[in-house]
């Protein structure tokens, strides 16, 4: 899919304007997969975040992140940070 700077389809209007994001980096979250934020979910695990109570409360809060995650060019240093437990230090407190 690629798209100009002006979505053409009335679906993909729709997408740019529900996860606020531009043409392009809807462009970009589509060349990334459905896989783009697979390290979220771990990274709120290891932050003592419930991912489904944050869903409830803030949705709109955790597209956000998911869309942040996606564009994050540190996945290796993420996927080395949660396997060795220290993801939390990695961010700080809470």
């Amino acid at each position: 899919m690629r798209l100009k700077s002006k979505p053409r389809s009335h679906q993909a209007r729709r997408v740019v304007r529900e996860l606020n994001v531009t043409p392009g980096d809807l462009e970009s979250l589509v060349r990334q997969g459905p896989q783009g934020a697979n390290e979220l979910p771990y990274a709120l695990t290891a932050l003592g975040i419930d991912e489904t109570a944050l869903w409830r409360a803030q949705p709109a809060l955790l597209r956000d992140m998911e869309r942040v995650c996606s564009f994050c060019t540190h996945k290796r240093r993420c996927h080395e940070e949660l396997a060795a437990g220290t993801a939390a230090e990695m961010v700080g407190p809470p």
